[in-house]
């Protein structure tokens, strides 16, 4: 089945490579939202790991597996308020749409491990879906200039 499909080595590197990429970004996080799959649980683990972010305070939201953009974004606004950086961990092609979605004047097309970063000016995450990205930046693991 595939959401009990484990990552590779090559993936456990690209997750550690991206994790390294964030510190180095100066990325902070309140929370980190995984997939309940295998493979995005490990990314998940491994990220945390490079941001000094606790395993153990890693959620699973099953809503996360199989969702589509629409899914994904209703995890956004229903975010706490008192997290203010968030990293959601998921599945092509959604976590794409939703990019594009959410940033449609510069859109991208995330390859695995692939990272985006949207920052808003808005007060809560119920916010986020009718706003305008204030930042963003794009990284993945094979971009040559890394952060």
């Amino acid at each position: 089945m595939d959401i009990e499909r484990p990552l590779k080595e090559r993936g456990r590197r690209d997750a550690a490579t991206m994790g390294r990429r964030l510190t180095e970004r100066g990325v902070s996080v309140d929370k980190l939202i995984s997939s309940p799959a295998v493979r995005a649980a490990m990314t998940a683990e491994l990220i945390a790991d490079e941001l000094g972010y606790p395993r153990s305070e890693i959620t699973v939201d099953a809503t996360i597996y199989g969702a589509t953009d629409d899914e994904l974004l209703g995890v956004i606004v229903g975010l706490s308020d008192d997290w203010e950086h968030v990293i959601l961990i998921g599945h092509n092609p959604s976590l794409t749409d939703l990019a594009n979605r959410l940033a449609p004047f510069h859109p991208v097309d995330l390859p695995t491990c692939g990272v985006i970063g949207l920052t808003y000016d808005v007060d809560r995450w119920g916010q986020v879906a009718g706003a305008v990205v204030g930042q963003l930046w794009f990284d993945y693991p094979k971009n040559p200039r890394g952060v």
